[in-house]
């Protein structure tokens, strides 16, 4: 596949994804096991989720790292 297609490809799926509510985010998330809410560390260390979600942005920065490069990140801590 030409360099140019996949250029354009990867352009149409950051606009398009900008698009996404955040049930459709969710849902995404979950089924690629990718982290959707804020994280506190207990003092052993271990992480305990928050009933806060993550702002949208960040969201979606992890949601284009996984479809782009496979990259799966960590929670907010």
């Amino acid at each position: 596949m030409p360099p140019s297609i996949v250029k354009f490809e990867r352009e149409r799926l950051v606009r398009l994804i900008q698009y996404l509510n955040f049930a459709e985010m969710r849902t995404f998330c979950h089924a690629h096991e990718l982290p959707l809410y804020i994280h506190v560390q207990r003092s052993d260390g271990s992480l305990r989720r928050t009933g806060d979600r993550d702002r949208k942005d960040i969201v979606l920065a992890r949601m284009l790292a996984f479809a782009l490069h496979g990259r799966r990140s960590g929670p907010t801590i």
